[in-house]
This record gives C-alpha cells, structure tokens and sequence, in this order.
C-alpha cells in the first residue's frame, strides 16, 4: 500500500485536508451533534474546500443528530489498514453490525432490521437488481434442478454477479462504509440493513493512493472435501479398471491491484477524482462424482449380457465396451482450469458553483469475466468441460445538484442511470461429447449420468448464450432539508423506471436422466454402435424395455432387451427465448426530528410508496384463465415510523429507547417475468417432460444423444401462474424497546426486546387436484432384509394427490 500527496499548504491547513479526505464527515456529524445549535462547522464534507457550511448541509450529509448512533462507519483509511488475509473489505464491512454506543451526549431513535435481503449502494445509487435473486429460474420456466425440474440449484445465474468483488466501485475511490438501518428520519424503504458506499472527491492537492495485494497458495492447507478419481489397476477379460479418489488440492494465486488520484481545478472550484482496481484470479476446480465405489464398481452378469445383446455381441467384447466407456467417463474427472478477472473504474468531478450551489457529476464501470466459474466451488459433480464461464458488466451514472434555497433549507436534486448484464455461457465440450452433439442448436444436451452416484456432463441446463437479465434503470431524487434550532424536517419524492430483458431459455438443449451408470453405458454404447439410424425400432430391438434394466421372468429367463430408451427421463423447454418488462416505483417521504436538549430525541415519519406493474402480454393472453398473466394492483403502501429516545449516557443516565416502523417489501421484477409468460398458453415457453414408456403408446420420447428440433406431436398441458385479484406487497411490522447503560471502562450494557410481524407474505398454492378428493392415500410394503432401516413397520402410508 503506498499513497502520495504534494502540497503548498501550511502544516495546520494540511492536517485539515487530510482529516477531510480521510474521515472529515465523521469529526463533523460529531461536531454538530453535540452543537447542533451552533452557527458554522468548519470542514468541507462536499470537495475538501475549507470554506465554512451550515448546520443543515452537515445534517443533510450526516442523516440528523441520531443517525450515528444507529449506524457504523468505517473509512478509507480504516480499510486500507485492515488485517485481512485476502484484502476483502467488503466481508469485512458488510458484516460489521451498527454500532449502538457512540460518545454523542443526546440519545438515538432507534432504527429497525428486517428479515430482507440487505440493500447496497453507492452514493445512495442502489445496486441491487430490481429482477431480484438470479438464481431464481429463467423467464417462462418453474424453479429447475439440474435436469430442469424441482427445485433451484445452488450457485445458480447468481454466480455471475455475486461472486464478484464486492460493489462495483474501486477501492481507492471509497471514502467510507455506512451500515444501518432505515429509521424514522431517513424515510427509509425497506426493512433490514442498508449499507451505502460515499465516494471520494478531489481535494485542495494532488493526492492519491496506489496498493497491490497478492496471495500466493505455497502453504495451502489441504482441501479434504477436493478428490481427482484417477484410474489404478487396469481392466482384465472379466473385470472393470480400478479408480481411486485421491485427496486433490488445486492451485490457487489470487491478485488485486489498484490506483486512486485526485484534485481541482483552482480557479474553476472544479474537483475531480478517478480511480482502476483491477482483480485477477488464478484458482482451479476439481470434477469428481458423488460416489465413486459404487459410480465405477464391477457390473453384474446380467447387466453385461443384456449389453452384450443390446451391442448383438458376447459378454466379453461388452465388458470391454463397458470399461472402456468408464476410462471416457474418468477422462472427464480432474482438475478444471478457472480464472476470474474484475476491472472496475471511477470517475469523479464536484463543481461549487458559488456559495450556495454545489453540482457532482460521477460514474462507474464493472467488468467480471471468468472462464469456468459456472460453478464456484472447489468441487463440483460436473464433468471438467461442463463449468462454463460466467460474463457480467455494470455501468451506471449520477448527477446530482445540491442548493441553499435558504441558509436553512437544502434541496438535493439527484438522477442516475444505469445497466447491468449477467449470462453463464456453457463451456468447450471435450472430444468425446463433441459426437454426442446431435442437434440443430449446436450445443451439447445436459446428461446425468447416475443421479446418485455419478455426475453430470454436457451443457448444464441453466447454461446459455443469452443474458438473464439484462437490466436497466432510470431513477429521479428530490428532497429538502430544513433545520431550525432544534427541528429538523425532511421531505421528499423519488421516481424509479425498471427495464429487464431476458434471451435466456433454460434447458433449451434438452437433458437426459439417467438413474444408473449402467443405463448411460447401454445407449451410449447402442449410439456408439448403430448410430441414429433404426434408432427405437421395435422390430430391430438394441435397447431397454419398460423396465429399464435386466431382469429375469419366473422360469428364471433373462429379459430386459426391448427398443425404449435406458434414460429414466428427458426434458427440454421450447418456445420464444426472448422476454421483457418494466415497472416503474414511486415513492413519497416527510420526517421531523426533535431535539430539544440533550436528553430527549423525538422522531416521526410518514413514508408512501406505489410500485406499477406491467400489462398482460397481448400474445400469451389465454381465454380459459382470465387472471393468467395479469397482474394485479398493489395499490398505495403507507408506511409510518415512530421513535423516542430518553437519556444521556455522558451523564451516566440510562438511555431508553422506543421505536416502531411499518415496512412494506417489493415484488421482484423475475417473479413477475414467470407470470407474466406463465398463462398456459401454446405460444409461451413449453416444458416438455418424457419418460421411455411413452413410447409404447404414441412416441415421442427421443434416442439418445438426439434433441427435439421443434414440438412433438403430444404435449402435456403447459403450466400457468394466477395472481390473487387482491394480492399486496407484504408488510412488515416491527418494534423495539431498548435501555442502555454505559460502564467504565468504556463497557456498554443493553438489554432489549424486538418485534417483527410479517403480513399479507406471498404464498403459492397449487390448484391442479380437487381438494374434495385430495388427499387421497397409498401404501408401500417396506423391503428391509437387514432389519437395520430406519422403518420398522412392514407398511406405510402415506398421502397420496392426484388430478
């Protein structure tokens, strides 16, 4: 770490512009909490300048007299002296919790933290995406597991975007870290911490700083859960090869780097500040599968005479087939190459248009680029051509014009735009999967290959070429600031426009199933053998029956040859993969705060909020389910707050504090991409779900490695969303009573009581059975020969729905 400044000032003006550069706005806010009543503050909080500011700008910049005791502050010299192994100050933050004992005289009004998802942002620019989680499922498409269905994988889309370092800002460009909680004087939105990033500004010199931090992995600790499943003994006429699981810790070298400067324009009053940090990680994956004893253990007789049939050759030939596919299977466990690189740029200029006018103009770029970082974790059951590679870029800028209407009233005019892209691309296929590529979308399917022991190959299913989401908004602040001895009012508007576009569709290229290794063996090897051609013709059978594997009849005949498939199922989605929407927020706050001395803080607010969401799509519109894909409306949400603070801890008084809030959530712009496209209509997004005894009926389920070109000619009834006519956003009610005493020794004791009430939270009800009939019961005998399974009873029931 190194910084350098060049001055012409005297000693004293030097100290005050590196207490301003460095931390001013904390000695300030303290300044004007214990002399709220005072004429002047000396210190700039706005560019370094040292020209003197009123009360109601350090109130304004600080958030009242009360804030600081509901908040934790960490500045930038405080970050660039943190003892962190891996320079992550932004862990090292966002886990700080406010700071409850501060040495102000007056006593706080309390602040609330929710259940929500904490709020981020820079310069009160928030950059939490309105779409909401994005490991949430694609446009059109219900929650998907791996294969497409259930529930949400981990390290999902998200991965894009989260997993990068931190906001997007560059280190050296922050000036410091708030962390709190909306109370009832900020008019804050949401409940649950709010952490905002203040940039810095040029300053009266030339200063700057400049750090590079790089993490070797010589002494790296073992990783016990990483194995690389390699072969040891090779394969006779009668047996299978022997893979081991090895201990396996991969490399991993971790740089990041950055430069900060910045300063005026004398004449001008024009200050200007820039900023680069750059990321840049080198940190290999390991594939491996769940269960290798059992993933590469020796096949029964039967299974290689039913091979052996299915290729119309002897048992031999097909136990060599069979290890020789297991050795191309291995060839896709080991290490994964991973890099992951970050550039994030700043850029700042502050103008003081004279004494009362005061204009910022301010911008910055994030880049994340990270091949193979479709998954994150050292080790993942996906073979080592199936990581992917994770794209992300953010971008987004603010305006804002601060003005003395009065020398008591500040109003802040602020606007800021912005977009930020997310995609998992999939990855090079390796030469073996390369022939299973038999398709017109020119990437592999998603094969899993034994669900409970093996692992997963090809192009995973939530992989592709588009984004999810591409999101872009424009937002409009205005507020007022007035302060008059020991009153102080805010008030103000805000106006929010959401675009998100989705060219994503999940599972587009289809996903095989397989429940064994054996099954992906045999229509591999049938594949590898016969091809496409006669592929599932019933009078040319080398494939499974309904059964799915060998089994013997009651003469004790081997059976289990049939022309179905060996998968246990296949899905794939089709339909238009290109979806959008906007929604717009607005937004009304008025607070007053008083403080009549120094034992007595009074605050009450009063917030409105309305989100507007979008029109039904005319095209998904579908007659038989009116409510499909029409949204409701939310309606006004009036949140008031309420806060008293009695005591003086400088006085050694207990300080008892009362609060209650009321917070309203937000409907997530992805939640409504699904309903929005999930009506049941034809000309949606289609889940197509097959198993191999379709085909004893009608067809339709495909050979493998085969992908659907277009819609078969039986389909299940698509999927669709309702929205309840009365649906709200959820409220959430919280209260808080606290008392406070401070010890010697610089010991505080708090003893307090929290109450969070939850109303009107989204639910989902399935309405696909008719609960006069539902739920019906079935029971299943239960086969222990070993007496040692968790049920003891030879039966159990259990409910049972049905349509």
């Amino acid at each position: 770490m190194a910084g350098f400044k060049w001055s012409w000032l005297k000693p004293l003006a030097m100290a005050a512009l590196l207490m301003t550069v460095l931390g001013a706005r904390n000695f300030v806010a303290a300044q004007s909490t214990s002399g709220a009543k005072t004429g002047q503050v000396e210190g700039d909080a706005f560019a370094g300048d040292a020209a003197p500011i009123s009360p109601v700008q350090v109130a304004a910049r600080q958030g009242g007299p009360t804030a600081s005791q509901s908040t934790t502050t960490v500045t930038g010299a405080e970050i660039e002296s943190l003892p962190a192994s891996s320079r992550r100050w932004e862990e090292f933050v966002m886990d700080a919790p406010p700071d409850t004992a501060q040495s102000n005289s007056a006593p706080s009004s309390m602040t609330f933290t929710g259940p929500q998802a904490d709020d981020v942002s820079v310069d009160d620019v928030s950059l939490r995406l309105s779409f909401g989680s994005t490991s949430a499922p694609a446009s059109g498409s219900p929650s998907q597991s791996s294969s497409g269905h259930g529930l949400a994988e981990p390290s999902g889309m998200g991965q894009a975007w989260s997993n990068r370092r931190g906001p997007a800002v560059s280190e050296a460009a922050v000036s410091d870290v708030r962390m709190g909680a909306g109370n009832a004087f900020d008019g804050g939105s949401r409940a649950g911490t709010h952490t905002n990033v203040e940039t810095r500004s040029g300053g009266n010199t030339l200063h700057g700083q400049a750090f590079m931090f790089d993490r070797q992995h010589v002494l790296a600790a073992q990783n016990p859960s990483a194995n690389w499943v390699q072969q040891t003994s090779p394969a006779t006429y009668s047996t299978v090869p022997v893979f081991t699981a090895t201990p396996y810790t991969p490399p991993d070298h971790e740089m990041r780097w950055g430069v900060g400067v910045g300063s005026r324009i004398p004449h001008n009053k024009i200050y200007w500040f820039a900023a680069l940090d750059g990321y840049n990680r080198n940190y290999a994956g390991v594939s491996s599968v769940k269960l290798p004893e059992n993933f590469f253990a020796q096949p029964s007789n039967d299974q290689v005479q039913l091979l052996g049939a299915q290729l119309g050759t002897n048992n031999t030939n097909a136990l060599a087939g069979y290890s020789q596919m297991l050795q191309t299977l291995d060839s896709l466990l080991g290490p994964v190459a991973r890099t992951a690189r970050q550039y994030n740029g700043f850029a700042r200029v502050d103008w003081r248009a004279g004494e009362r006018h005061h204009f910022t103009v301010e911008g910055t770029g994030a880049d994340w680029n990270a091949p193979g970082h479709g998954f994150s974790n050292v080790s993942e059951n996906y073979g080592n051509h199936s990581f992917g590679s994770s794209r992300a870029s953010q971008q987004w800028l603010l305006a804002r014009w601060e003005a003395f209407i009065t020398p008591n009233l500040l109003a802040m005019t602020q606007f800021s735009a912005g977009r930020s892209i997310q995609g998992i691309h999939p990855g090079t296929a390796s030469a073996y999967e390369q022939t299973l590529n038999q398709n017109v979308w020119g990437q592999l399917p998603q094969i899993v290959v034994d669900s409970s022991n093996g692992f997963t190959i090809g192009n995973p299913a939530r992989f592709g070429q588009g984004s999810y989401p591409d999101e872009r908004f424009v937002r409009a602040q205005q507020s007022f600031d007035w302060i008059r001895g020991s009153l102080l009012v805010r008030a103000g508007a805000s106006y929010s426009l959401n675009s998100d576009h989705t060219t994503l569709l999940r599972n587009q290229t289809g996903t095989y199933h397989y429940s064994s290794v054996a099954n992906f063996i045999s229509d591999a090897l049938v594949f590898g053998t016969y091809g496409l051609s006669n592929a599932l013709d019933k009078f040319n059978q080398h494939n499974c029956d309904q059964t799915g594997g060998p089994w013997r009849n009651s003469s004790g005949v081997l059976r289990g040859l049939g022309y179905l498939p060996c998968y246990s199922y296949y899905s794939q989605m089709m339909g238009p993969n290109s979806w959008g929407l906007s929604t717009d927020d607005w937004a009304g706050f008025a607070t007053t705060q008083w403080q009549p001395g120094k034992l007595f803080v009074l605050s009450a607010g009063l917030r409105w909020d309305m989100e507007r969401l979008p029109p039904q799509l005319a095209s998904l519109v579908n007659p038989d389910l009116p409510l499909a894909g029409k949204m409701p409306s939310l309606g006004n949400s009036w949140g008031p707050r309420l806060s008293l603070a009695v005591g003086n801890a400088e006085r050694h008084l207990p300080v008892l504090r009362l609060g209650y809030g009321l917070y309203f959530g937000r409907i997530p712009n992805g939640p409504l991409m699904s309903a929005l496209t999930q009506t049941g209509s034809a000309k949606g997004d289609l889940d197509f779900f097959m198993r191999p005894t379709d085909n004893l009926n009608a067809g339709g389920a495909p050979p493998f490695p085969y992908v659907l070109a277009g819609e078969p000619l039986t389909m299940v009834k698509p999927g669709a969303v309702e929205c309840a006519p009365g649906f709200r956003n959820p409220e959430i009610h919280q209260a808080v009573a606290s008392i406070e005493e401070s010890l010697p020794g610089h010991f505080v004791l708090n003893a307090s009581a929290m109450m969070s009430l939850g109303r009107r939270l989204p639910i989902s009800i399935d309405t696909n059975f008719d609960p006069k009939v539902n739920p019906q019961a079935i029971t299943y005998t239960v086969v222990d020969g070993t007496g040692k399974g968790p049920i003891k009873a030879s039966q159990i029931t259990v409910p049972f729905y049905a349509d």
